[in-house]
């Protein structure tokens, strides 16, 4: 006690935080975890269908009768938003355990994914930090996570 106030030490004053590193792309994701030696990036398959569409191919829609047709680039479009939204979620799966991580990627996807992790309350008190690159090599990534690593408090 210290004038009259107690004074709380804290459990584990030097507890390192939990860190991860993301880079994503539209059809994968690799995960890197800095530790000490050597490690490979684990990768994760975003399961979002992308079919290239050919000059000269037929439109997508089916024809029912003289006058009506299927939609089925609508159900295309919502097909692919829901996958994406599928690979969003396991993404953010793999954010739940860890204190504070890295997220690199494209700008439209890394922007998705914000938006998708600040509906969620959970990842408030995270310390989440975004980066916009379009290509980068694995070395490169696991170089930017380790910094990120050493600067996180």
């Amino acid at each position: 006690m210290y004038l009259g106030v107690h004074i709380f030490k804290p459990m584990h004053p030097h507890k390192p935080l939990k860190t991860l590193g993301i880079f994503i792309n539209h059809t994968r994701a690799l995960f890197f975890i800095p530790q000490n030696g050597p490690q490979q990036p684990a990768p994760l398959e975003s399961g979002i269908e992308i079919r290239v569409r050919y000059a000269g191919e037929t439109h997508s829609g089916a024809n029912v009768g003289n006058f009506r047709s299927t939609n089925n680039e609508y159900s295309q479009h919502n097909r692919t938003n829901n996958q994406l939204k599928q690979y969003l979620s396991t993404l953010a799966e793999h954010l739940e355990p860890m204190d504070a991580a890295i997220i690199m990627g494209p700008k439209i996807l890394v922007n998705q994914f914000k938006n998708y992790l600040n509906d969620d309350k959970k990842y408030a008190q995270k310390q989440l930090h975004f980066e916009h690159q379009d290509k980068m090599t694995e070395s490169e990534f696991q170089m930017a996570v380790n910094k990120f690593a050493k600067t996180v408090i």
